[in-house]
């Protein structure tokens, strides 16, 4: 908390808990004792920051798929110029439970999700598709599942080949030099 002064008065200001600028107290959204922010929307993605927890690295230091997955959909709410704090995670959680139970994995999610946008370059934010980007998951599902099945035979097939089966043959030729062949035979057309 800062006092300034502005002529004849004496101006409190207070820091907005979520994006740190300093604001007026008077004009700032106050919620409890001490707890101040800029307006409502600092406030709720405040809140919604507090909501999502990601989890954490197992013991054994090795990212589960679940976290691959919510990296995943954050990095492509980003790619979008959306705000990390605006996503609905209750939706998406929602969702990917129920995926779950339904026979998809979280890294058959994620690796769905990466054909939609990479390979089929489609736009999830398109609102025919109702607001979140992960429903046309179970529409793809299968087809990203074919598409990586194929691409993980073709390299390693690639794997297979030895370096000798990549190089090129290189031909050295020498300079061309006319050369005069000697006759064998003098025969014509006629004597055969």
């Amino acid at each position: 908390m800062g006092i300034f002064s502005e002529g004849d008065k004496m101006i409190q200001t207070v820091v907005c808990r979520f994006c740190k600028k300093n604001i007026d107290k008077i004009t700032a959204y106050k919620v409890a004792d001490r707890q101040y922010y800029c307006n409502e929307d600092c406030y709720s993605n405040y809140i919604n920051k507090q909501k999502y927890k990601p989890p954490k690295k197992n013991t054994d230091g090795v990212e589960n798929e679940r976290r691959k997955l919510t990296d995943a959909i954050l990095d492509i709410y980003v790619k979008n110029g959306i705000d990390k704090h605006t996503i609905n995670w209750k939706v998406i959680s929602a969702q990917m439970k129920n995926y779950l139970v339904d026979g998809l994995t979280y890294a058959g999610m994620r690796l769905t999700l990466d054909y939609l946008v990479n390979i089929k370059e489609v736009n999830l934010f398109n609102e025919q598709y109702a607001g979140s980007i992960l429903n046309l998951i179970p529409f793809s599902y299968d087809e990203a599942k074919n598409f990586y099945v194929e691409k993980q035979v073709i390299n390693k097939e690639i794997e297979s080949k030895t370096d000798d089966f990549f190089k090129d043959e290189i031909v050295y030729v020498s300079p061309h030099k006319e050369r005069i062949w000697p006759k064998k035979h003098d025969e014509s057309i006629e004597d055969l």
